[in-house]
Protein backbone atom coordinates (compact mmCIF):
# COMPACT_ATOMS: atom_id res chain seq x y z
CA UNK A 1 0.00 0.00 0.00
CA UNK A 2 1.37 3.41 -0.94
CA UNK A 3 1.24 6.55 1.18
CA UNK A 4 1.52 8.77 -1.90
CA UNK A 5 -1.94 7.94 -3.23
CA UNK A 6 -0.57 6.17 -6.32
CA UNK A 7 -0.17 2.51 -7.09
CA UNK A 8 3.64 2.75 -7.12
CA UNK A 9 6.01 2.42 -4.21
CA UNK A 10 6.23 5.27 -1.77
CA UNK A 11 9.34 7.44 -1.47
CA UNK A 12 8.34 8.45 2.03
CA UNK A 13 7.87 5.96 4.85
CA UNK A 14 8.40 6.01 8.58
CA UNK A 15 10.20 9.34 8.37
CA UNK A 16 7.25 11.02 6.63
CA UNK A 17 6.28 12.99 9.71
CA UNK A 18 9.58 14.82 9.66
CA UNK A 19 9.90 15.00 5.88
CA UNK A 20 12.75 12.50 5.61
CA UNK A 21 12.80 10.01 2.76
CA UNK A 22 12.04 6.44 3.80
CA UNK A 23 15.65 5.31 3.39
CA UNK A 24 16.90 7.99 5.79
CA UNK A 25 14.11 7.43 8.29
CA UNK A 26 15.01 3.76 8.59
CA UNK A 27 18.81 4.08 8.68
CA UNK A 28 20.76 3.11 11.73
CA UNK A 29 23.95 4.91 12.69
CA UNK A 30 26.46 4.58 9.87
CA UNK A 31 29.88 3.11 10.52
CA UNK A 32 32.68 5.70 10.68
CA UNK A 33 33.89 4.84 7.18
CA UNK A 34 30.62 6.01 5.62
CA UNK A 35 30.82 9.52 4.24
CA UNK A 36 28.16 11.93 5.44
CA UNK A 37 27.23 15.01 3.45
CA UNK A 38 29.08 17.97 5.07
CA UNK A 39 26.13 20.30 4.53
CA UNK A 40 24.02 18.15 6.84
CA UNK A 41 26.37 17.97 9.82
CA UNK A 42 26.37 21.58 10.90
CA UNK A 43 29.54 21.16 12.99
CA UNK A 44 30.32 24.42 14.73
CA UNK A 45 33.88 25.74 14.88
CA UNK A 46 34.10 24.90 18.59
CA UNK A 47 33.13 21.28 17.86
CA UNK A 48 35.76 21.08 15.12
CA UNK A 49 38.38 22.58 17.46
CA UNK A 50 37.56 20.11 20.22
CA UNK A 51 37.62 17.15 17.81
CA UNK A 52 40.97 18.33 16.45
CA UNK A 53 42.36 18.48 19.97
CA UNK A 54 41.01 14.97 20.67
CA UNK A 55 42.88 13.43 17.71
CA UNK A 56 45.74 12.07 19.83
CA UNK A 57 43.42 10.64 22.50
CA UNK A 58 43.70 13.63 24.84
CA UNK A 59 41.53 13.64 27.95
CA UNK A 60 38.75 16.17 28.50
CA UNK A 61 41.00 17.97 31.00
CA UNK A 62 43.87 18.11 28.47
CA UNK A 63 41.59 19.47 25.75
CA UNK A 64 40.09 22.02 28.15
CA UNK A 65 43.53 23.27 29.16
CA UNK A 66 44.80 23.39 25.59
CA UNK A 67 41.79 25.31 24.27
CA UNK A 68 41.23 27.35 27.46
CA UNK A 69 37.71 26.01 27.88
CA UNK A 70 35.89 24.54 30.83
CA UNK A 71 35.76 20.73 30.99
CA UNK A 72 31.95 20.97 30.77
CA UNK A 73 32.21 22.90 27.49
CA UNK A 74 34.59 20.28 26.11
CA UNK A 75 32.25 17.43 27.14
CA UNK A 76 29.25 19.21 25.62
CA UNK A 77 31.12 19.95 22.38
CA UNK A 78 32.34 16.36 22.10
CA UNK A 79 28.86 15.03 22.77
CA UNK A 80 27.35 17.34 20.17
CA UNK A 81 29.98 16.42 17.55
CA UNK A 82 29.48 12.69 18.23
CA UNK A 83 25.74 13.10 17.71
CA UNK A 84 26.11 15.17 14.55
CA UNK A 85 28.59 12.71 13.01
CA UNK A 86 26.32 9.81 13.96
CA UNK A 87 29.14 7.98 15.71
CA UNK A 88 29.47 6.28 19.10
CA UNK A 89 32.58 7.87 20.60
CA UNK A 90 35.08 10.69 20.10
CA UNK A 91 37.61 8.65 18.11
CA UNK A 92 34.92 7.54 15.64
CA UNK A 93 33.77 11.17 15.42
CA UNK A 94 37.35 12.27 14.66
CA UNK A 95 37.66 9.59 11.98
CA UNK A 96 34.30 10.51 10.41
CA UNK A 97 35.16 14.21 10.46
CA UNK A 98 38.51 13.58 8.79
CA UNK A 99 36.99 11.30 6.13
CA UNK A 100 34.45 13.97 5.29
CA UNK A 101 36.97 16.81 5.17
CA UNK A 102 35.70 18.64 8.26
CA UNK A 103 39.06 18.50 10.07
Amino acid sequence: MSTTGTDGPSDVGSGAANGMPKALGQMSRPSPDIRICPAHTGLHQRERDVLSAAVDGATVADIAAKLRLSPATVRNSLSSAIGKTQTRNRMEAVRAARQNGWL
